[in-house]
């Protein structure tokens, strides 16, 4: 190529044979055609490398690299240290973005302009759509949005390379949550974020996903809500309004719902999400007002079943035992003078969002309402 491109592209793949040639794919349909991307080896014991080297041989924009395994942290930093282009996207191997995404980002920036994002969309196995996310106030005030929650996907925002390379990149001691651990350190910086409302990057939900270990995932991200809520000597030169971290503390109750958004995956996921709470030192605050907390614990149960939400709320509402020991969880993690009326408010907006027409499903929603009100009899003599 005679010149670097404008747009950079960072492809971590590690073992990823039944999804990479999809990603590439995704990036030689664009419309815009100036870009290169490095897809970098982390390391794969699978064919990774043979289609890697294919789609070089197809499209010179297409470069590999091939390193020691390292983590998607230290891939992604490998690609990264390589780019001379005035912009750079991190897409995942199973992940993809629509033909026009490239261009319809790069035309929202500006000279002032040092992060473009859209929406996402999820994707289940089968095709099905879980929804589209959207976070317009990181476009307004990104640290306050990104001190507090993982607000963008890896693959849905363009940034100006050398603003990623000064901050180092990923941080590689974390194994979940470093984008948002990036995207956090961007905004702390002074980064502008300019948002567009529209799905062109897709995640596709499938079981291997990092995404899936859903206790360690809990364990970066507190680390990474700790760091937004303090000082971060890892920016050298914060924004003066945010070198103490975000205003207005909300650190306990950001943490509780992250906490319950984890274990609602385990649970989608078939497993013991009631464990996971029991890891907390210290109770849930999950606020007066439960509707937040019901549609956090189906979005997390779907995200974890890798299903719609319409799907998992069928399936929480017929299979009574796992949410029931669920709901019991949750109110064992709740204050002792709460647990009573807030497992009441929480499961009356729960079994709002499930499904009431088919007798089976009545019939569980009474027991869930007895286990609920069992929970909060023995908690603190309540009935419901």
């Amino acid at each position: 190529m005679s010149g670097p491109a404008a747009i950079g592209v960072v492809i971590a793949a590690y073992n990823a044979e039944a999804s990479l040639a999809d990603a590439i794919a995704s990036l030689t349909s664009q419309t815009w055609r100036d870009w290169q991307a490095i897809v970098v080896d982390d390391g794969s014991t699978d064919e990774t490398a043979e289609i890697a080297r294919r789609a070089v041989a197809r499209d010179e924009r297409v470069e590999f690299l091939a390193i020691p395994h390292t983590g998607v942290s230290g891939a992604r930093n490998a690609g990264l240290a390589r780019l001379r282009t005035e912009w750079v996207m991190f897409l995942d191997s199973d992940d993809t973005v629509e033909r026009q995404f490239m261009q319809t980002l790069l035309a929202q920036a500006d000279a002032t302009t040092d992060a473009v994002y859209c929406a996402y969309r999820r994707v289940t196995p089968n095709g099905a759509v879980v929804g589209d996310y959207f976070e317009p106030a990181v476009g307004e005030d990104a640290f306050a949005v990104l001190a507090r929650r993982p607000a963008l996907a890896i693959h849905s925002v363009l940034l100006r390379t050398a603003k990623a390379q000064a901050l180092g990149g990923f941080d590689p001691h974390l194994g979940s949550c470093e984008d948002w651990d990036l995207w956090q350190r961007l905004a702390r910086a002074g980064a502008s974020f300019r948002g567009i409302p529209v799905p062109l990057a897709i995640y596709n939900m499938h079981a291997g996903s990092l995404s899936g270990r859903h206790a360690a995932m809990l364990q970066d991200g507190l680390r990474v809500l700790q760091r937004g809520h303090g000082p971060d000597a890892r920016v050298a030169s914060p924004a003066p309004a945010h070198r103490n971290g975000v205003t207005g503390g909300g650190y306990s109750e950001r943490a509780s719902f992250m906490a319950l958004w984890c274990a609602a995956a385990e649970l989608g996921a078939g497993r013991d999400g009631g464990a996971l709470l029991e890891t907390l030192d210290a109770p849930l605050r999950l606020g007066p007002d439960m509707s937040y907390a019901a549609e956090t614990i189906v979005d997390g149960a779907a995200i974890g079943a890798r299903a719609t939400h319409s799907a998992v709320a069928r399936r929480l509402s017929a299979e009574q035992a796992p949410l029931r020991g669920f709901l019991q969880a949750v109110a064992a993690a709740l204050p002792p003078a709460e647990s009573g009326p807030a497992t009441a408010q929480l499961e009356r907006a729960l079994f709002q969002r499930l499904p009431r027409n088919d007798e089976i499903e009545r019939a569980s929603l009474v027991a869930l309402r007895r286990a609920a009100a069992e929970v909060g009899a023995e908690r603190v003599g309540a009935k419901i």
